[in-house]
C-alpha cells in the first residue's frame, strides 16, 4: 500500500484504499508497455542494423513510434476511464459510508467519442497533435544515437578494422539509451492520461468540489511534487490546470476528488486553509511545464 505519512490521519482508509489500487494498477498497465516498447525497440534496432551493414545508411521511413504512443494512450485512457467511472470514492460495507457516498461518474459523451476516435485513428496510424510531438522526440533522440556511432566507427567497419559483431553491440548500446529516454515519455504520458481522464469524469459530479494532491513518497519523490503534497486546488481552477500530475518526466503523482458535502474527512482538508494551494509556494515547476 502507498505510504503517505502526511496524508494518512487525514484520509480514510477507503481513500487510502483507492489511492493504492490505482498505483498498482498503473505500475501493471507500465510493466506491460515497457516489455512492448522493448520488443519494439528491438525489432528496429534489428532492421537499422542490418540496414547500416548493407547500405551504410537508415531507413527513416521504417522508423515510427506514432502508433505505438497511440496504443498506449488509448488504453490508459479506457483503463481510467473504467476506474473512475466505478466510483471516485468506494463504497464499504458500512452503511453510513454507503449512504455517503456520491452518485458514480459517467463516462462524459466527449470522452466517449475522443476514445471511438482514436480507435479510428489509430487503425489509419493518423496521430494526435500530442502523440506526432512526442513520437518526433523519440525518433529524433533514437536516429542521433545510432547515428553518432555509426559516424564514429563506420570507416573502420569498411576498412575491416572492426566486425560486424562489434558494430551490432554499439549500435544496440546507443538505442538503449534511446531506449531510456522513450520509456521515460511513456510512463509520464500514463500519468497524465490517468488524471486527465479522471478529472473529466470527476468534474461532472457536483459533489466534487476540490482536489487534493497526493503525491508517492520515497527517496525518488522530487521537489515539485514534494512541495505539493496534501495542497487542495479548486475544481476549475487555473492552478489546477497547470499543475494537475504529471509535474516533472516520470511523475507519479496522483489527484483525488474531495467531496466535502458527503465526506467529513474531506470536508476537514477543504476547511484547512493552511492546505489551498493559493496560500502555498510549492516549487516552481519547469518552465513551460503546464502548457504541455
Amino acid at each position: 500500500m502507498m505510504k503517505m505519512p502526511s496524508l494518512i490521519h487525514l484520509l480514510s482508509p477507503s481513500d487510502v484504499e483507492r489511492l493504492s489500487q490505482s498505483a498498482k494498477q498503473a505500475a501493471a498497465l507500465e510493466a506491460r508497455w515497457r516489455a512492448k516498447l522493448g520488443s519494439l525497440f528491438d525489432a528496429m534496432t534489428d532492421q537499422v542494423i542490418e540496414s547500416l551493414i548493407k547500405t551504410g545508411r537508415v531507413r527513416e521511413s521504417k522508423i515510427g513510434f506514432e502508433g505505438f504512443l497511440m496504443d498506449h494512450s488509448l488504453e490508459v485512457m479506457k483503463a481510467s476511464a473504467m476506474q473512475a467511472e466505478d466510483g471516485f470514492v468506494p463504497v464499504t460495507r458500512d452503511k453510513a459510508s454507503r449512504m455517503a457516498a456520491p452518485p458514480k461518474a459517467k463516462i462524459p459523451r466527449s470522452l466517449r467519442d475522443l476514445m471511438r476516435e482514436w480507435d479510428k485513428w489509430r487503425a489509419k496510424r493518423k496521430p494526435t497533435k500530442r502523440q506526432k510531438w512526442l513520437a518526433d522526440r523519440i525518433k529524433k533522440a533514437y536516429l542521433e544515437k545510432v547515428q553518432s556511432v555509426w559516424r564514429k566507427y563506420s570507416e573502420d567497419f569498411r576498412e575491416g578494422k572492426t566486425g560486424e559483431n562489434q558494430v551490432r553491440e554499439y549500435v544496440e548500446r546507443a538505442a538503449g539509451a534511446a531506449y531510456s529516454r522513450a520509456k521515460t515519455i511513456m510512463e509520464t504520458e500514463t500519468t497524465y492520461y490517468y488524471n486527465a481522464v479522471r478529472m473529466e469524469i470527476y468534474d461532472q459530479s457536483e459533489s466534487v468540489t476540490h482536489y487534493l494532491f497526493v503525491a508517492l513518497r520515497d527517496h525518488r519523490t522530487t521537489k515539485w511534487c514534494r512541495t505539493r503534497q496534501g495542497l487542495v486546488y479548486k475544481k476549475g481552477s487555473e492552478l489546477l490546470r497547470r499543475e494537475k500530475p504529471p509535474c516533472h518526466f516520470n511523475c507519479r503523482s496522483e489527484i483525488l476528488p474531495l467531496t466535502p458535502g458527503q465526506n467529513a474527512r474531506h470536508r476537514r482538508i477543504v476547511e484547512d486553509e493552511s492546505r489551498w494551494r493559493e496560500n502555498r509556494h510549492p516549487a516552481p515547476l519547469l518552465k513551460d511545464w503546464g502548457s504541455r
